[in-house]
């Protein structure tokens, strides 16, 4: 049936490229929503909460998120994030009922859970945010060391273990680059916390 396939492209819509030889399939949330129901039931293992009811309890709650995720696995990763503070059944099956379809809102809750007065986790988010293109660990660490106010240098270490323990939600070290999770949550960033939480992208830079 594929034996005349060359090559498969994904990216956004784009009406212009193609001819009579290529076809366009668009990615709807029917096409995904069987993966993020497996990605959801994944994570969901981790918690006593969920664990603990039956089944059928279960699979509604999962069923309920997926519907509510409308195709998007960045929601359903910002939701397992989310639940994870809940220390009760009934505040964690209510936080799942009560979740809107809204990534910025999920966004909103979660950065709360950050401690954005840690000057090394405001000054890491702030290069990022100002930078064109994801930093190399060293660059991070030259950028963190240096104390212009007292004029002094300091060697910064071990750049990972503090992303891990205070911005792993939004932030990732991967093969020696500093980047955000997804490109929506650097835009939440950028235009929800900078020149307020943040710096100003013109005066970070």
């Amino acid at each position: 049936k594929f034996s005349k396939t060359r090559a498969i492209t994904l990216s956004k819509p784009v009406s212009h490229l193609g001819g009579a030889k290529c076809k366009h399939l668009l990615i709807t949330p029917e096409h995904t929503q069987h993966d993020i129901a497996a990605y959801l039931r994944q994570n969901l293992v981790q918690y006593q909460h969920y664990n603990s009811q039956n089944r059928g309890t279960q699979e509604k709650f999962v069923e309920d998120l997926v519907k509510k995720a409308k195709g998007s696995f960045l929601w359903a990763y910002l939701v397992i994030k989310s639940l994870r503070s809940e220390n009760s059944y009934e505040s964690f099956f209510k936080a799942g009922q009560s979740m809107h379809s809204d990534v910025d809102g999920l966004l909103h809750k979660l950065i709360e859970k950050v401690d954005l007065k840690n000057p090394t986790t405001k000054h890491i988010l702030e290069f990022m945010l100002a930078a064109k293109r994801p930093l190399r660990v060293g660059e991070m660490e030259d950028l963190l060391s240096v104390n212009l106010q007292k004029r002094t240098i300091t060697p910064i270490t071990d750049i990972g273990k503090h992303i891990a323990s205070h911005c792993s939600i939004f932030v990732v070290e991967r093969k020696g680059l500093i980047r955000f999770k997804h490109s929506a949550i650097r835009k939440f960033f950028k235009d929800e916390l900078c020149g307020k939480t943040l710096l100003s992208i013109k005066e970070a830079h």
